[in-house]
């Protein structure tokens, strides 16, 4: 976990955890870029599920349902993501900052993933938290 504010968390206490998983049969990994749908779950007290997919898998949902058509045109107006799926370190955008103000080619990506896809490689250095 990381905190994106100024100074309340020491660099110092970021750690990395790594698991590795055994499994008992051979079976064939894909890459990262190969569809695997990594998302956020959450549910609060007295709520429903919620979930954040990465864009091409934005209509899933944890009951099998399709997400409602409203919610879809409106991410396709605002031409922006809900998650991202970074093939390499990543440097968090500092508390307040706007990711595309720290990555200046994000928003070109974001409306149009087939290009620009190295749009983590231009950063800000000033713009985000150095670990």
């Amino acid at each position: 976990m990381l905190n994106t504010g100024n100074a309340s968390t020491p660099l110092t206490d970021i750690y990395i955890l790594e698991v590795n998983v055994k499994l008992k049969n051979t079976i064939s990994v894909p890459s990262v870029t190969d569809g695997l749908d990594f998302f956020i779950a959450y549910q609060g007290i007295g709520q429903k599920r919620t979930e954040i997919h990465l864009t091409h898998f934005n209509s899933a949902t944890a009951n099998g349902q399709l997400a409602d058509n409203e919610v879809l045109e409106v991410i396709k107006a605002v031409n922006n993501t809900w998650a991202l799926c970074v093939p390499d370190k990543f440097a968090y955008p500092t508390e307040t900052t706007v990711i595309t103000n720290a990555y200046s080619k994000f928003a070109d990506w974001a409306h149009d993933q087939s290009s620009t896809t190295d749009w983590y490689k231009t950063v800000s250095s000033d713009k985000v938290i150095q670990y």
